[in-house]
């Protein structure tokens, strides 16, 4: 007895349990003088505890206090038990509360992350959603962080492996097309773009710009803006077709007023496009007569 209350603390409910079943232990005299034996520790229980499945499994005061020590192992500094498949929300509530979590997610508070690429930076939506989701698993305010921390860590590693393949699939596509090209690489590149400019979208003309495209689509795109430069042709107005004789005549003037313009300088990349383009709009200008 004096072991139990040094181990566990005399106000200890358990070792007062003990104390009170130590009356049962007496030995009883034999009818021969030659010993006695314990009678039941379960005499010195209280008769509705008797038949309790918990108490009936052991045999004797030393076993039930060997399952207190070990039920002891199972409860932490604070007192708390785990929760088991069978507690109640509250139960699972309150174990959550007592290792830290706030009432409400919006007790979570998330300091900027520096230096996160803003295509991965966190808006007030997926913030909030982080933390009904974190409240929800429970947990404190600390592995919160880590693991937010260790989300936007892991997207920067994903985006960067993204830019760098990006990077390498257009130096690959320029290599090949210098390679096919040669001398010309600049001029077709031009025309690719000038197709896209007329025809396309913004998104579409990103793909000649970054040249991040496949290879054979920015050739048939040259293709078709080599054929499109023909005389016959002309150059697409702001509504898809060809230009009227008085916005031909506009645009006339507009190039041969603009020094810079490429169609001045036989050097210029896009001087054999800008030439083209002269060409057609003198045509459109003055179209020739139906025979």
């Amino acid at each position: 007895m004096e072991n139990l209350t040094r181990l566990f603390g005399q106000s200890n409910p358990f070792v007062r349990m003990i104390a009170g079943l130590i009356p049962a232990f007496t030995l009883h005299e034999g009818e021969g003088g030659g010993g006695g034996t314990p009678a039941s520790f379960l005499e010195g229980l209280p008769e509705e505890m008797r038949a309790n499945p918990s108490i009936t499994k052991f045999k004797d005061v030393p076993g039930m206090a060997k399952s207190y020590i070990e039920l002891e192992k199972l409860i932490n500094a604070k007192g708390v038990i785990i929760p088991g498949d069978s507690a109640s929300e509250q139960e699972v509530a309150d174990f959550h509360k007592t290792l830290g979590r706030p009432d409400t997610s919006e007790g979570y508070q998330f300091e900027a992350i520096e230096g996160l690429d803003g295509r991965i930076a966190p808006s007030e939506e997926s913030t909030k959603a982080f933390k009904d989701m974190a409240h929800k698993l429970g947990l404190n305010p600390k592995v919160a962080t880590e693991l937010r921390k260790w989300y936007f860590a892991e997207q920067a590693n994903a985006l960067k492996g993204f830019d760098e393949a990006t990077t390498n699939e257009a130096k690959e596509t320029e290599t090949l097309l210098r390679k096919d090209w040669g001398s010309k690489y600049t001029e077709n590149k031009a025309l690719a773009q000038k197709v896209l400019k007329a025809y396309g979208d913004e998104s579409l003309a990103s793909l000649i710009k970054e040249e991040g495209s496949n290879p054979a689509f920015i050739k048939l795109l040259a293709s078709v803006g080599a054929h499109l430069s023909e005389d016959k042709l002309g150059p697409k107005g702001s509504g898809g077709g060809t230009l009227t004789a008085a916005e031909a005549t506009a645009k006339i003037a507009e190039i041969r007023n603009n020094p810079k313009h490429a169609y001045h300088d036989d050097q210029h990349p896009e001087h054999k496009v800008a030439v083209d383009y002269m060409r057609s709009l003198y045509l459109m200008e003055t179209p020739p007569e139906d025979k």
